[in-house]
């Protein structure tokens, strides 16, 4: 759903691309995976208890398994970029990215095994210190954008 918006903004015309995407690519879990990583921490918690006599790691065992667990059943939000003349903004995330402050960015269109109905948007920030910024968009939008 792309709009161009004219104002008469020191002669300036405004554009504005927005769209809607999953904030990642869920894949369903089988409670096959669900029990394979259920037994394997069970295993290792089992192995730094009763072998290594380490009960500091066998906590952390059960707190990665459970965080797993918990990850891997999360369904994504959908999120609602807009790119206009001045920066990307994320709204559901609260955060803006002014043009000034990214590198550059590029698009990846992700292998078909994956998903054939979106790209990648990476935005590359001039700031090293931080990641770059992946969002999924419509690949029929590839153009546009």
């Amino acid at each position: 759903m792309a709009k161009k918006v004219s104002k008469n903004v020191s002669q300036e015309s405004i554009f504005e691309f927005s769209w809607q995407a999953p904030e990642f690519i869920h894949y369903p879990k089988t409670i096959l995976w669900y029990g394979g990583v259920i037994i394997i921490a069970v295993v290792v918690f089992l192995i730094a208890i009763f072998i290594l006599n380490n009960i500091l790691f066998a906590l952390i065992v059960v707190l990665a398994g459970t965080l797993l667990v918990f990850h891997g059943s999360q369904e994504p939000m959908i999120i609602k970029p807009r790119i206009d003349s001045h920066g990307i903004h994320l709204d559901s995330h609260k955060k803006y990215f002014h043009y000034d402050k990214l590198f550059g960015f590029s698009t990846y269109i992700m292998h078909p095994d994956f998903t054939k109905e979106y790209f990648q948007l990476v935005l590359h920030p001039k700031d090293h210190l931080h990641p770059h910024v992946k969002i999924l968009a419509p690949a029929g939008d590839l153009p546009k954008i």
